[in-house]
Formats: structure tokens, sequence, C-alpha cells
């Protein structure tokens, strides 16, 4: 029994000196107010739902890490929700910079966007 403690002691030391693995992605509050919004949809203006989305953009920028995935689609979304079309359309553009697999998925909600607007 003395000699297992002996062994497994300085293995269970070890293991506690590991670094946990840094995240791939900032999240920041992106994903508690996802699930705020979807629990309590009117608990939050789109106007702070955007300064708090940027203020997490900042924060990655700060950190040198990269934003989740899915963060500038949303960001675009909200500024269509406000009307500002240019800031929502460079948002989406940003998205399929960072990350080119959702290209096909943000060019149709632009073009749905502009043909809900009369546009071509």
């Amino acid at each position: 029994m003395k000699l297992k403690l002996l062994v497994l002691l300085p293995v269970f030391l070890l293991g506690a000196c590991v670094t946990p693995p840094t995240p791939l992605y900032h999240w920041g509050e992106y994903e508690p107010m996802l699930l705020k919004q979807h629990q309590e949809p009117d608990s939050m203006a789109v106007a702070d739902k955007i300064e708090l989305l940027n203020t997490d953009i900042i924060t990655a920028q700060e950190k040198g890490l990269m934003i989740a995935p899915g963060f500038y689609a949303h960001l675009g979304y909200l500024y269509f929700q406000v009307g500002d079309i240019g800031a929502g359309e460079t948002a989406f553009q940003r998205e399929k910079e960072l990350f080119p697999e959702s290209t096909h998925f943000v060019d149709g909600l632009l073009e749905r966007s502009r043909t809900a607007r009369g546009q071509q």
C-alpha cells in the first residue's frame, strides 16, 4: 500500500502542475448573451447587445485571441435589426474572412437581406 502511494504521489503532483490548454476562441459574453436572449427575449436592448459584442471583440484583440465562429455573423444580424446596414454587411464580411467555411451561409443572408430591401 505504501509503495503504491509512493509511486502515485509524484504522478498526482506532476499532474497538478500542468496548465490547462488555452481556449482556441474567445467567447466572452457571447454565449451567456445568446442564452439570455432565448430565455428572456426582451430583457436586453439590441443596442446593448451590439455594445457587449464590440467590447468582446476589443478584449479578444487585446489578449491576442481569435473571436468565436458565428460571432461576427450574429453581430451583423444585430446591426441589421437596428437598421445599420453598412455595419451589418461589414460584420458579415468579417465572418467570411475569419471562417471561409461560412461563406455560403453568409452570402445567403446577405442576398436575402438585399432582396428584402428591394436591392439586387
